[in-house]
């Protein structure tokens, strides 16, 4: 308000008109741009536009829509002005895909029936062939288990460009293992084992045997017992056969009927000519026809020789007896006769 001498006043008014600054905006690109693609930007907003960073630009940076030449990752940066004059402004990143390199692990070597990775790397999707014996195809590491010698080629690629390369994994055979035939034996009794078909051989368990290192070793276990042949050849791969040695717990006494102790060295002595399965003897004793003792032991070993006290017996038949204790607890009684030659 503004008054006068007179006290008379008047007035006036100030318009400030603001003006909003553009709503600039560089619109999406497409997914894909390939190294070397000229791609066509556009920005929206205003009524003038200057693009900076436009060394690459193959058209005007002073339009809305300018086209470039894409190398590499660049950021590109836009003005936008409207009406008024006001500026305002956005950037994007042009990110190209580029060539990829094939890239996988070296050649490799191994024995049969092992599994192994296969890995490549370089680009975004993957392709192997041929896909024999792969968990996935279209994975940068495949598990593989092959049974033979195999190359396999893996296209590496994104979604410009591609590039292959190849690996061969050797395979290796196993060995032939052969640990022989089963075999049976009785208590107190060895058998041979003989393994074949490679460079080194152990057996398992090595429980009865005389030597599990070696491809021929000596079994005598006191029970069933299947044994486990280990073999590897020169090129480091094993295989595996088994065999049992399967025991027998049957008690065998083998005890003459006649003996002639005439002292020519040929059958003079009277005992048990062959045991198994005996852990100890009780009593072997030896009766004449009377029902006299005339010998008796404990040691399974010793025997008759003929006489009593030093004097030779009559020739005739005697009664024996022997009583024993097997390796299963069990107590053993067989009887007999036996005749006493000259």
């Amino acid at each position: 308000n503004v008054t006068d001498t007179l006290g008379c006043s008047n007035r006036d008014s100030v318009t400030i008109l603001v003006f909003l600054p553009p709503n600039a905006r560089i619109l999406n690109l497409p997914l894909k741009i390939c190294q070397g693609d000229t791609i066509s930007m556009q920005a929206t907003g205003g009524i003038k536009y200057v693009w900076h960073d436009g060394k690459l630009l193959v058209t005007d940076s002073n339009i809305y829509n300018p086209s470039a030449l894409i190398f590499d990752t660049i950021m590109y940066y836009v003005e936008v002005g409207n009406v008024h004059g006001c500026i305002s402004n956005d950037t994007i990143v042009v990110k190209p895909q580029l060539p990829v390199h094939a890239i996988a692990w070296n050649d490799t070597a191994f024995c049969r029936g092992l599994v192994t990775r296969l890995n490549a790397s370089g680009g975004y999707y993957y392709h192997w062939t041929p896909s024999t014996y792969l968990t996935n195809p279209d994975i940068p590491n495949p598990n593989t288990k092959p049974d033979s010698t195999i190359t396999y080629t893996v296209v590496v690629s994104n979604d410009c460009f591609s590039d292959d390369t190849s690996i061969t994994i050797t395979i290796f055979q196993l060995p032939t293992a052969n640990g022989g035939p089963d075999n049976s034996i009785y208590r107190n009794q060895t058998t041979t084992l003989t393994g074949s078909g490679g460079e080194t051989y152990t057996w398992y368990p090595t429980y009865g045997l005389n030597n599990p290192d070696d491809a021929v070793t000596i079994a005598g276990p006191f029970n069933t017992t299947k044994y486990i042949l280990t073999v590897t050849d020169l090129d480091g791969c094993v295989n595996y056969d088994t065999v049992i040695v399967y025991v027998l717990n049957d008690v065998i006494l083998l005890i003459p009927t006649a003996f002639s102790p005439n002292g020519d060295g040929i059958n003079d002595i009277f005992r048990i000519s062959k045991h198994i399965n005996i852990e100890r003897l009780i009593n072997f004793t030896i009766y004449n026809r009377w029902g006299n003792l005339v010998f008796e032991t404990s040691d399974i070993e010793a025997g008759w020789d003929g006489t009593l006290k030093g004097r030779g017996q009559m020739l005739g038949v005697y009664v024996w007896y022997v009583k024993a204790l097997d390796y299963d607890g069990n107590i053993i009684v067989r009887k007999g006769n036996v005749t006493l030659l000259r």
